[in-house]
């Protein structure tokens, strides 16, 4: 009695590791458990070209995003 519950208390702590892992996986790179966070600081530019009150570079960050999104060639 005492072995089948240390194996289902094992098999429960197996379960939630498992799920907290995956689903930190599902949204990020797989490896980003073990690969330390890249930090990069934004750059802010005062020119606004097309006048959307969105600065030219986070223009140009919002487009490649868009565009890795949709995987456009």
């Amino acid at each position: 009695m005492k072995k089948l519950i240390i194996g289902i208390f094992c098999l429960f702590v197996i379960t939630i590791t498992a799920i907290l892992l995956y689903e930190k996986s599902v949204n990020n790179d797989p490896l980003s458990i073990i690969k330390p966070k890249i930090i990069i600081d934004n750059i802010k530019c005062n020119s606004d070209k097309n006048k959307n009150s969105i600065d030219d570079l986070d223009d140009i960050v919002i487009g490649a995003r868009q565009d890795a999104i949709n995987r456009t060639k």
